[in-house]
């Protein structure tokens, strides 16, 4: 899946506080697993973590558990090194997964007939029929 972008203007969280024409733009690719996403734009006179920041609103992955790397390279959070900073047309690769939602345990959960003790289970209609077909041979296979 491919997805074009350029939020970093319009993004008030990465903190632009220069006019659009001071700012150093380059427009760069991030490929996150089978995401792609490109012409994402990278102010290069902002810190690092501003773009993670920016991914983060792409991917759903957090800065301090995102990996992003360009030619073999680590970024890093606070400064752009010479081997870290981004050309135009640069591919970058992120890794790292998206936060998952907390899963909470039902409230009323399911109560099944082996779960409850002897004396219940004795006055249950269900017992009366019995459980599954009868063995007749080969075919207990059938039973499961």
């Amino acid at each position: 899946m491919t997805t074009n972008c350029t939020a970093v203007e319009s993004n008030p969280s990465v903190g632009n506080k220069r006019p659009r024409s001071e700012r150093m733009g380059v427009k760069v690719s991030v490929k996150w697993g089978k995401e792609m996403y490109k012409d994402l734009e990278v102010d290069t006179q902002e810190q690092p973590l501003a773009f993670k920041s920016l991914l983060f609103s792409l991917s759903g992955v957090p800065p301090e558990r995102q990996k992003l790397m360009i030619k073999g390279a680590l970024v890093g959070d606070t400064e752009w090194t010479p081997k870290t900073t981004p050309k135009e047309g640069a591919t970058f690769m992120l890794m790292g997964s998206a936060e998952q939602l907390a899963v909470e345990p039902p409230k009323n959960l399911p109560k099944f007939l082996e779960d409850l003790p002897e004396a219940q289970q004795q006055h249950m209609e269900t017992r009366a029929y019995g459980a599954g077909l009868q063995n007749l041979g080969n075919t207990c296979y059938m039973n499961s």
